[in-house]
């Protein structure tokens, strides 16, 4: 056996003299790299250990002739540590058998040398294997080179995969993406530096990977700049079926570990199967499309892609639609606490829905003027709108940071339920301007007596009484004259189809909503539109 070592940085020469000595192995230490030419025409077994710095295509070539010159040469690559994509290339180029990383200390180096002096095999995975047990930062930065050529269709990188899908433990490039939220990470990290949140994300992806320990082939890294983790599962050989219930089944282990062992909460998207590696991409972002259904389902949960894809083309702007709603109904007709609930659902949906600061900023002012407006119809004087309304546009503007978007909108919310409260106990009829104001708003969704009831504070049967003697018609009646001078509307200035003002008007069925035309009308929508 022949050791051959091509080091130029002075304490690695060292280090490794000092373990050579005390073995008792020695070794040639060599000052040109193209000297070890002629030493490996011996044709023994040999390692090359060799420092490498860079990526040029001299040293490649290099590396390459130094196989072909002697089959049974290992070649062992030192790389700096802030170069660690260097190793990931050169492993997978097959450049390299090994690698260690730089600094590198005694213990460490023996590793090396004693596995090679007591192995035939490719050292490659013992080595990877021995830093992932003992340096979370050498399986961090393995593990995130492989998981972001996979998750962003680096193709250059992806065909030369297979060395490192072996380095990662794994026998087929994954077919499953899981990506995980840690619930509320930001409000947890607001008054933590960058040090203590990172602290935050390591624990918890210490123990992602903990729980991924028995019977789970899976590789997993933090998003850099985010409150995501995402885990790699390799599934082979099921078939897909089988293998999308095996990524339900890991993460429900994961999402139990967790709750057991931090005292985090996370929801996880799990993504469709994935049949080529090459659409892994596509993967990811099903599962990152899947977390943002957590504002349904509320925090801790598990989301398949396959559950809500057939939703996944109804846009934002709808689910915006549905929380302003929301938050309306409560203003007047909850506790501050389901309104404060209320806003922060939107404040969650938007920070995982991509949105940029002044994206947000936008829609967070728009959500609290239609608020504004209805307030205004309501009863309440617009005046103090129009003042509370500026000065809340410049605050939300002004500020930097999204914890104080969620506070100021609070107590903006606060103060304007507070004013609804104290106008229908001053005067009870506004509560009636408050009925009409919230059926007058969302008359197209399917709205029943019971929530504008509620709206209200009354009680089913009171409202429907004090609703007919108001209005002079009960509220069913009122409610589709509303409907239907609003399709009047919609027939004379648009080109819109009848299927689609059927919707518009807050009608699911297109048959129900003619009938119903024609019988307030005395003619069909078609006829409508013909003669106006």
């Amino acid at each position: 056996m022949e050791i051959i070592t091509y080091i130029y940085s002075q304490d690695i020469k060292d280090t490794i003299k000092d373990c050579f000595n005390k073995k008792g192995i020695k070794n040639h230490d060599i000052y040109d790299i193209k000297d070890i030419i002629c030493a490996l025409k011996r044709e023994k077994r040999t390692l090359l250990m060799i420092e490498i710095d860079n990526d040029n295509e001299e040293l490649k070539n290099l590396l390459v002739k130094f196989k072909s010159i002697n089959p049974l040469c290992e070649i062992v690559g030192l790389f700096y540590l802030e170069q660690h994509y260097l190793a990931t290339e050169f492993v997978n180029l097959k450049l390299v058998s090994g690698i260690g990383f730089i600094p590198m200390n005694y213990k460490e180096f023996s590793k090396i040398i004693n596995f090679f002096i007591n192995s035939r095999k490719d050292i490659t995975n013992t080595i990877i294997e021995n830093i992932s047990d003992k340096d979370y930062v050498i399986k961090d930065i393995l593990s995130m080179e492989y998981i972001y050529d996979l998750i962003y269709g680096n193709i250059g990188r992806i065909k030369t995969l297979k060395e490192t899908t072996k380095l990662m433990g794994l026998i087929k490039v994954p077919q499953l993406v899981l990506t995980l939220m840690c619930d509320d990470f930001w409000n947890i990290c607001e008054s933590l530096d960058n040090r203590e949140r990172y602290n935050v994300k390591r624990k918890i992806l210490n123990t992602v990977r903990n729980a991924l320990k028995s019977k789970c082939r899976g590789v997993s890294a933090t998003l850099i700049g985010t409150d995501k983790i995402v885990i790699l599962l390799d599934c082979y050989p099921m078939k897909e079926k089988e293998a999308e219930n095996f990524g339900f089944e890991v993460a429900e282990k994961i999402r139990k570990y967790i709750n057991e062992k931090t005292i985090y909460t996370v929801t996880i998207g799990i993504s469709s199967f994935s049949k080529d590696y090459r659409e892994l991409w596509r993967a990811y972002e099903e599962s990152f499309k899947a977390l943002t259904h957590s504002f349904i389902r509320g925090d801790n949960s598990i989301i398949r892609y396959d559950e809500i894809k057939s939703k996944d083309n109804v846009s934002y702007e709808r689910y915006l639609n549905e929380f302003e709603q929301k938050l309306i109904r409560c203003i007047s007709s909850t506790s501050r606490d389901e309104l404060e609930t209320s806003f922060k659902s939107i404040c969650k949906f938007l920070t995982i829905s991509g949105y940029n600061p002044e994206t947000i900023k936008s829609i967070i002012i728009k959500i609290l003027f239609q608020v504004v407006q209805y307030c205004y119809n309501v009863g309440i004087d617009f005046k103090f709108l129009s003042k509370i309304m500026i000065d809340l546009m410049v605050e939300i503007l002004k500020t930097n940071s999204f914890k104080s978007i969620e506070v100021i909108g609070s107590k903006f919310l606060k103060l304007i339920s507070e004013k609804i409260r104290n106008l229908h106990h001053s005067d009870k009829s506004t509560v009636m301007n408050t009925a009409v104001a919230y059926i007058n708003k969302y008359y197209y969704t399917n709205l029943t007596l019971e929530e504008v009831a509620d709206v209200c504070n009354l009680s089913h049967f009171h409202f429907s009484r004090v609703f007919k003697n108001y209005c002079g018609v009960n509220f069913i009646q009122y409610l589709t004259n509303l409907r239907i001078e609003k399709a009047k509307q919609f027939l004379i200035e648009s080109s819109a189809t009848i299927e689609e003002i059927s919707e518009k008007v807050g009608y699911k069925e297109v048959s129900y909503f003619s009938k119903t035309f024609k019988k307030i009308m005395e003619m069909s929508p078609s006829q409508y539109r013909k003669i106006k």
